[in-house]
């Protein structure tokens, strides 16, 4: 999740509403894959926690977070 508020995977920019369905595709790959998310520490709390809310209702059982000073984590 970068400061300004935009949300990658695997290095691709998607939407909030596409954190779900593509976590869930993961799970059935790798069901104990953990998640690892990345924001930028200008990023909104807001965001991040739906962002893991999304992660868990797709079934998501391990999520860390790691931070980052400025950047772009999508490139």
């Amino acid at each position: 999740i970068s400061g300004a508020g935009t949300i990658h995977m695997n290095g691709k920019r998607v939407d909030l509403s596409a954190v779900r369905p593509l976590v869930s595709q993961v799970r059935i790959k790798s069901p104990k894959a953990p998640v690892v998310l990345v924001a930028d520490e200008a990023s909104r709390a807001a965001l991040i926690v739906r962002v893991i809310d999304e992660c868990k209702l797709a079934g998501a059982q391990e999520i860390s977070l790691a931070t980052t000073e400025g950047g772009n984590h999508g490139t």
